[in-house]
């Protein structure tokens, strides 16, 4: 039993990690950290890549508190490195509406929230943030141009009248 999440993506650390720092990350995951006073939980599944150059899921199931998890690899084996992370990861949970993302900037760790676009006819795609933002802007735009439309008609309208009144007069 559990909860499974996905990982998708990289953190980027520049300058890449030394082969000792990666020997001791790779140890450090081998150890259940139930026990360890501050630890985020029992095993830390994030790892590095083999050049040092990036962080990465290693797909293991049940991985539980990434982010936190990814504040302490940062903090344990990158920053004293003198190296810095940057990046995003998406998190994709069994549940469809569980999506979110570990994104690190100069090595500071944030826990967002994806907004997330549902449909419910196998028919249509669901739309990224990206093209989601572009529909909506461009469903601002065909408003716009449709008020702009009324606002000519009625312009015209009032003109007619004008002309009618004044012929009249």
């Amino acid at each position: 039993m559990g909860y499974t999440t996905h990982f998708e993506g990289e953190v980027q650390v520049a300058p890449p990690l030394a082969a000792g720092v990666l020997r001791e990350w790779r140890a450090f995951n081998q150890e259940n950290h139930f026990d360890e006073a501050g630890s985020p939980g029992s095993w830390c599944q994030w790892e590095p890549t083999a050049d040092g150059s990036a962080i990465r899921w290693d797909g293991g199931e049940k991985f539980y508190d990434a982010a936190e998890w990814m504040r302490a690899v940062v903090e344990k084996f990158v920053a004293p490195a003198g190296s810095v992370a940057n990046g995003t990861v998406l998190a994709q949970g069994e549940e469809a509406d569980d999506r979110w993302a570990v994104v690190v900037e100069d090595s500071a760790v944030y826990k967002a929230k994806a907004k997330i676009v549902v449909s419910y006819d196998d028919q249509v795609p669901v739309l990224s943030p990206a093209e989601v933002s572009r529909l909506a802007l461009a469903r601002e735009a065909d408003g716009r141009r449709a008020r702009a439309a009324e606002l000519r008609r009625c312009a015209a309208e009032l003109d007619l009248e004008a002309d009618a009144m004044t012929a009249g007069a």
